[in-house]
């Protein structure tokens, strides 16, 4: 069981995620990330830096998605 859980939600995120993942290297035992309908390789880019990455439709709401990382998560805490 992981100890610290990131959970974030993305789209389009591709230019950001490579310097996220480098300078927060370390800070979390697992990574959730949803997507939200990236259409730039964000996902990939996510799963290839070990996030377990899921796929929820973005229906203006952030709450769905929120919820999705949280129920995969499984961490004993998590970082939203």
């Amino acid at each position: 069981m992981a100890v610290l859980s990131l959970v974030m939600i993305m789209r389009d995120a591709a230019a950001l995620l490579p310097g996220f993942f480098d300078h927060h290297a370390g800070l979390w035992d697992e990574a959730v990330v949803v997507d939200t309908g990236s259409s730039d390789g964000s996902a990939d880019l996510a799963a290839a830096r070990g996030a377990r990455v899921l796929t929820q439709p973005w229906r203006d709401d952030f709450s769905a998605p929120r919820n999705a990382g949280l129920d995969a998560a499984l961490g004993a805490g998590i970082l939203l």
